[in-house]
């Protein structure tokens, strides 16, 4: 924050916290443990060794609100890879009139606050 100038826009993603189930979902992978597969909800902590990198993962409400506190101007906040992110393969294969509407559905479900924390990941916007 300290390098971003007056007027100066910061732009940062997130993972989400739905974001490994949202991974299984896409390759329906075998489950040896629904704890150990859920058990990062607990605390975002997710350990290196449990088949992703060692990461936090954050739902959009702690994520709006770590940005929020830089005293920044919110110009978008938006779920990416939201409910249609398991159909991303067929979407991408579609014609192009086609794309563009499944595309255009995509950025406004991405708005809605119902479905943000769906996201596999979030996008911040803000100005300073």
């Amino acid at each position: 924050m300290r390098l971003l100038k007056p007027n100066g826009i910061i732009v940062a993603s997130f993972i989400s916290n739905y974001a490994p189930i949202q991974d299984y979902l896409k390759g329906v992978y075998p489950i040896e443990s629904v704890d150990e597969l859920l058990g990062y909800l607990k605390n975002g902590v997710n350990i290196g060794d449990k088949g992703f990198a060692t990461a936090y993962f954050i739902d959009y409400k702690e994520a709006k609100d770590l940005m929020n506190s830089f005293g920044l101007t919110e110009l978008a906040f938006a779920g990416v890879e939201n409910i249609l992110g398991s159909k991303e393969n067929e979407i991408n294969m579609l014609e192009e009139g086609e794309y563009r509407k499944w595309l255009e559905i995509g950025y406004q479900l991405s708005r809605d606050e119902n479905l943000i924390g769906t996201s596999e990941h979030f996008l911040y916007i803000g100005r300073k």
